[in-house]
């Protein structure tokens, strides 16, 4: 009800009389920044456009494509028939603008610590939207050796106090009592090498959601039942019609 949308995450500010609510990850940023005055969102006019042009980007450009990448790899691949076949347009085309995005940052962050501001830059709400799914890179499948300025933009990043603690919430696993958490997922480099092999033994050539549930839950219920598609049928999770006449 607090999400027209249906989704989260949702901030409602109960410090206002009736409560205010907000929704989208870009739209909360840049209202708490304001409502505290915040020196993560510049007021002068055209370093606040810096700022939030950099914030547009991640919402119109990174998030959904990044997204889209790790959705067709990492949900629809494992769960659908003649997946090489069905979803090689889908995954090619995320793969290269996600490729495509990251080397946008690689040239942004040239000479500069952070992504807006004078000089080498300054923190900002921009810096804070676009570093979840950058520092995703194993997620998406996408190689950032070749991208130092990326690749030093994250390790700068993640030695923020309060980046420790925002990438460990909300510290609970979504596969079973001991599952990992999503953090564990993105720095456990042998967890990742366990998951990969485990996709390869299985014969998929992309791991995924359901190697996790096969590894970690044991025989309870996938919560990503509902992305299977068979040969029998379209596939509105896939995008791409059944192939059969």
């Amino acid at each position: 009800k607090k999400n027209p949308n249906g989704r989260t995450p949702t901030l409602v500010d109960h410090s206002v009389n009736p409560p205010f609510s907000v929704f989208e990850s870009g739209a909360i940023l840049m209202y708490l920044a304001e409502k505290f005055k915040s020196s993560l969102l510049p007021t002068e006019l055209q370093a606040k456009s810096e700022v939030i042009q950099w914030l547009m980007w991640q919402m119109s450009g990174q998030g959904p494509m990044m997204g889209q990448c790790m959705y067709f790899k990492r949900i629809a691949y494992p769960v659908t028939k003649d997946a090489d076949t069905r979803l090689e347009f889908s995954i090619t085309r995320f793969q290269k603008e996600t490729v495509r995005l990251y080397n946008v940052l690689e040239a942004r962050l040239e000479g500069r610590d952070y992504l807006c501001g004078s000089g080498r830059g300054s923190y900002s709400i921009a810096d804070i939207a676009c570093y979840g799914y950058a520092s995703a890179h194993w997620w998406t499948g996408i190689k950032i050796e070749n991208m130092p300025n990326v690749i030093r933009w994250l390790n700068l990043l993640s030695k923020r106090e309060a980046v420790k603690a925002g990438v460990n919430v909300p510290g609970i696993s979504n596969l079973g009592a001991s599952g990992p958490t999503f953090e564990r997922l993105r720095v456990d480099k042998k967890l990742q090498s366990d998951i990969e092999e485990h996709a390869k033994a299985a014969g998929r050539a992309w791991f995924g959601w359901s190697d996790l549930a096969e590894m970690f839950m044991k025989g309870e219920a996938s919560p990503w039942a509902s992305h299977v598609s068979d040969s029998k049928q379209g596939s509105s999770e896939t995008g791409n019609p059944s192939s059969e006449k």
